[in-house]
């Protein structure tokens, strides 16, 4: 079984009925990493298991600066991700997962009642 060494957190913003951006982070990860173990442990943090405020989660928001409408970014898993030629410097898998807000719900509750 090949060792992964990077990952890909998916994502997506949906524009309006017809259009959606689709968005990705890669992360360097340790080895032995389990994918369904730690999509699941993203889940847990997200609103219904997959809504999010990107920048609340250090992602870069899919969402133009002219859209009015919420800025809410749909979670659409991680799979493992094949190194380029070029190693980069890419950020820490278990840094973002230690730095992700404690509950979505939070944020969700304070934008609604400003």
């Amino acid at each position: 079984m090949k060792k992964i060494k990077y990952i890909e957190f998916l994502y997506l913003y949906r524009v309006d009925k017809y259009n959606t951006k689709y968005g990705s982070m890669v992360f360097e990860c340790r080895f032995g990493l389990n994918l369904k173990d730690e999509e699941e442990f993203i889940r847990n943090f997200l609103i219904d298991g997959e809504w999010f405020i990107a920048k609340d989660l250090n992602l870069p928001s899919l969402q133009s600066e002219n859209d009015l409408e919420e800025e809410w970014h749909e979670f659409i898993g991680i799979k493992p991700y094949h190194s380029p030629k070029i190693e980069l410097n890419y950020p820490k898998w278990d840094d973002f997962c230690c730095n992700l807000p404690q509950n979505q719900y939070d944020t969700f509750v304070i934008k609604i009642s400003v």
